[in-house]
């Protein structure tokens, strides 16, 4: 079966489970951006392409993960545009430490802590997800850090946001 004849059951389906998830109150986790393996189209990936969904359904949580890179604008925008929006940055810090900072600081200067998940990996085994959180933590250390010296946050502050994006 071709994309087009497997559309209309693909849509049915992505409907038929975020109704269900609303019912439950669970989050829906979607992957944007950059994917696990070469090749892919990229640009499938962009977070925009959902905001039918945001749309839709506002009384869903939609947890996007991977910071949408290389699309990382429309990531903050979604995530300071919709109130049923959450900005997940796992694995961005594998992706590049640089990209993941500079993310990090445009989601605080934009989206409400409460609403960036900090950390977070897919991994199926212990050590990846170790190494990842190491990586975080040092990333997320370097972006409240810097706040603190520039003086837009208070030591205690930092810590606050470090304790909610980390949890």
């Amino acid at each position: 079966v071709g994309f087009e004849e497997a559309r209309p059951l693909q849509d049915y389906m992505v409907h038929a489970i975020i109704r269900r998830a609303v019912e439950r109150d669970l989050p829906i986790q979607i992957h944007t951006g950059f994917q696990n393996d070469n090749a892919n189209f990229v640009d499938n990936t962009r977070p925009t392409r959902l905001v039918n969904l945001f749309m839709t359904y506002d009384a869903a949580k939609f947890v996007l993960l991977h910071g949408g890179w290389p699309y990382t604008q429309e990531f903050v925008a979604l995530a300071k545009s919709f109130p049923n929006v959450y900005a997940d940055m796992a694995w961005t810090y594998i992706l590049g430490a640089g990209a993941a900072e500079r993310l990090l600081g445009d989601l605080l200067d934009s989206v409400p802590a409460n609403k960036i998940l900090g950390f977070g990996g897919d991994y199926n085994f212990a050590e990846g997800a170790y190494a990842h959180a190491k990586l975080a933590r040092r990333s997320i250390g370097r972006v409240l850090a810097g706040r603190i010296e520039n003086e837009t946050m208070s030591e205690d502050e930092a810590l606050e946001v470090a304790r909610m994006i980390m949890h």
